[in-house]
């Protein structure tokens, strides 16, 4: 009997303690074993911390692409929690950052970078569960109309004044943005006050450029970095193959990597790296 209740234990606080869905999942598990004849029969209680609807809303991720793709569709609909089972757990993997870059991959729903109150399911293992609770700077209803709103004006200017034949999407872009947009170093830092107000940070016209270029088809990522020692937004785009950057706050121009180190613009991290590192944890 003795071993059979220490063989219990050892199981029931596996399942607790080191299974990343147990870990994520139950409180606790107690037994009841009965000796019957010539063989033992153990009763189990399982008591959960989570509903059904949290377990069965659990997404697989591999990788940082995958976690960050999951992260810009939960950001996109202002979703308050996103629980991740992650095969390859590292202790360098950095859902902040991931978050981070996120957000600035979602233009038209980055009105405030959310809080994140970040779990990780058990202490150990490559296989863990990421439960991840956002709080949004304002209310899902209030945000989900301005990121409709936002949207419609990206396509309306889309439409007007970049879609038109012969045109070169990205440098009218850049030229829509330099001739429309004021910047304001202290304005707000999102799309909607760059095209809907016209008056933003460098922040938040580069998230409006980032709105457009995806509108019209164009890659382009946010890059945050410094400009003469002083931080800045501006973006990285790629055009006929090239590589180019954009700062709408300064000019209407597109620039080589090598132009923008010599105005005085460093680098820091594009916000939405290229795919293909999913296997990289």
């Amino acid at each position: 009997a003795d071993e059979v209740e220490r063989d219990l234990d050892a199981a029931c606080l596996e399942v607790v303690q080191e299974d990343p869905l147990g870990a994520y999942a139950v409180d606790y598990i107690k037994y009841d074993c009965s000796h019957i004849v010539s063989y033992y029969e153990a009763t189990l209680s399982i008591s959960y911390r989570r509903t059904a609807e949290q377990i069965a809303s659990i997404v697989s991720a591999t990788g940082s692409s995958a976690i960050r793709a999951e992260l810009q569709e939960a950001l996109a609909g202002f979703r308050p929690e996103l629980v991740l089972r992650i095969s390859y757990f590292s202790e360098g993997t950095d859902i902040q950052a991931l978050l981070e870059q996120a957000y600035y991959a979602t233009p038209a729903a980055a009105f405030g970078m959310p809080q994140a109150e970040i779990s990780v399911y058990p202490d150990e293992g490559q296989q863990r569960i990421v439960e991840i609770l956002l709080t949004y700077p304002m209310a899902t209803a209030q945000a989900a109309a301005l990121s409709q709103e936002l949207t419609q004006r990206a396509q309306e200017l889309a439409d007007t004044y970049l879609l038109r034949p012969g045109t070169d999407y990205a440098s009218a872009v850049a030229a829509l943005l330099h001739s429309q947009v004021t910047f304001d170093p202290q304005g707000a830092g999102t799309a909607y006050a760059a095209l809907i107000e016209e008056r933003a940070s460098s922040e938040g016209i580069a998230l409006a450029a980032l709105l457009l270029c995806r509108t019209g088809g164009v890659e382009c990522q946010v890059v945050r970095g410094t400009l003469n020692g002083e931080p800045r937004f501006w973006n990285q785009l790629r055009v006929e193959g090239k590589t180019l950057y954009l700062d709408a706050c300064a000019d209407s121009g597109l620039h080589t990597a090598q132009e923008m180190e010599e105005r005085g613009y460093l680098q820091g991290m594009a916000d939405a790296p290229e795919e293909g590192d999913a296997a990289e944890n």
